[in-house]
């Protein structure tokens, strides 16, 4: 089998695992749990698959809920059945090798990998055209109809997932204006603390005037969205890196932008214009925008998302339970500070007299 893995590539692996066990997709609330009497019938679980060296073929595990059986087709031949308690076996071991943070080796897969090719699954992860990580064919309760699906997976064992990852792609570039002390600039620099040197902005009444996105990209990406964001969040990162919200979460930098209330939006309803904005951004984040490509609304995990909670449970929100995806990654998410060595940002440069400050922008799962 091809490649060692991370705990995501592998909590892929378990969701593909225990979703087979169970037969069913559990709808959650916004805090993860889930609502038992919304489960939907799984009717099967699609991959892309072949060993080394192969074209991969299209392999169809099929829910026989009746039997209690798994049935493995690859292209048009039925190989083998497994039966359901034997993924359910198979995935309470993967989990206890997810959570054991004492043998940092790859051999403690070793048994999961022997079940893996005997289950027709040669890649760690599956070549994919799309942003979802696994495909499902399920029963629409709401239609009687069945839907083929794909769905993103994050994981909260071990690190927090991010929704959004920090690149040099998510910086945003601001003007510094007013009085330059060039041993402050100085001193600005050699800090590490990005809350002080935020501090030493205010102290020195240095003034912040939003330019751009280093990707401008990424700066049409969100105007795609929707033509407020990039100054919400121009103003909001730097009240996040100075601890001027709450917390940093985006409901917190939500609040402390309706206060400040830079869009201008109707006094009376101004937090609800900055918590609707916000969750379309992370909808569109979630299932199908990255900064650094262009994007034009099509959401490719159309399904929507699948959550490995830290215990091991799994559930999911679907896209056309819209308004509980958008809660869920709403309450759940945070404002992150990645490397400022690695993504170049934080530090005060100069461009021909003029003096600029990147703040780099990134979404983590609390």
């Amino acid at each position: 089998m091809k490649g060692t893995g991370n705990k995501g590539e592998w909590s892929e692996v378990y969701a593909h695992f225990k979703i087979l066990e169970e037969g069913f997709l559990y709808p959650a609330d916004k805090n993860m749990q889930r609502l038992e009497a919304n489960k939907i019938p799984v009717i099967s679980v699609l991959r892309h698959d072949a060993p080394d060296k192969e074209k991969p073929k299209e392999v169809i595990y099929s829910v026989c809920q009746n039997e209690k059986l798994i049935r493995i087709v690859v292209g048009d031949v039925a190989l083998l059945d497994i039966e359901q308690t034997e993924f359910g076996v198979q995935a309470q071991a993967l989990f206890q090798s997810l959570v054991d943070n004492e043998d940092k080796t790859d051999t403690k897969y070793a048994a999961t990998r022997s079940f893996m090719e005997r289950a027709q699954m040669f890649r760690l992860k599956a070549p994919s055209t799309d942003k979802s990580d696994i495909c499902l064919v399920i029963h629409d309760l709401h239609s009687g109809r069945q839907w083929r699906q794909g769905y993103s997976v994050k994981s909260y064992i071990g690190s927090k997932p991010t929704l959004m990852n920090a690149s040099k792609s998510t910086n945003f570039r601001y003007r510094l204006d007013g009085w330059f002390n060039p041993c402050r600039i100085d001193e600005f620099n050699e800090t590490k603390s990005m809350e002080r040197k935020m501090e030493m902005l205010w102290e020195e009444e240095w003034d912040l005037q939003f330019l751009c996105t280093e990707n401008p990209k990424f700066g049409n990406n969100l105007t795609y969205v929707d033509s407020a964001l990039s100054k919400m969040l121009a103003v909001g990162l730097p009240a996040v890196y100075g601890k001027q919200t709450k917390d940093r979460s985006l409901r917190a930098v939500a609040e402390y932008l309706a206060e400040v209330n830079p869009c201008g939006f109707p006094e009376e309803e101004k937090l609800d214009f900055y918590v609707h904005k916000f969750k379309q951004l992370l909808i569109a984040f979630a299932l199908g925008m990255t900064p650094s490509k262009s994007w034009k609304g099509r959401y490719d995990a159309n399904g929507g998302y699948i959550v490995v909670r830290e215990d091991g449970e799994v559930v999911c929100y679907h896209f056309y339970e819209r308004n509980e995806l958008e809660d869920y990654l709403f309450e759940n998410t945070v404002i992150d500070t990645p490397s400022q060595g690695k993504h170049k940002f934080g530090q005060i440069y100069a461009i021909d007299g003029e003096f600029y400050l990147d703040l780099n922008f990134q979404i983590r799962f609390k």
